[in-house]
């Protein structure tokens, strides 16, 4: 939860920032709103994922589900850093 706490955090930065705020990668330019439910998102899923993950660690075991956990991660990033913009 802490580490995606903190990616959420730095990646805000470049989300709530306009296209011509930031030269070099551009920006989503975000609303408060949107800022929100980006973060909120972040929570809910962790909500979830920690509800999830004592069941499906005693069914699979624990180094599947770590293992999955960071395949959902690294295929979340991915998309997010092709994503063109919010819609």
């Amino acid at each position: 939860f802490g580490y995606a706490t903190g990616v959420v955090s730095g990646a805000m930065l470049l989300l709530a920032s306009h296209r011509n705020e930031c030269e070099k990668y551009g920006g989503f330019g975000l609303s408060s709103f949107q800022q929100e439910i980006v973060v909120d998102a972040t929570i809910g899923g962790a909500i979830f994922g920690a509800g999830l993950a004592g069941w499906a660690s005693d069914r699979y075991g624990r180094y599947k589900v770590i293992c999955l956990a960071s395949i959902l991660f690294t295929a979340g990033s991915v998309l997010m850093a092709l994503a063109p913009g919010l819609a």
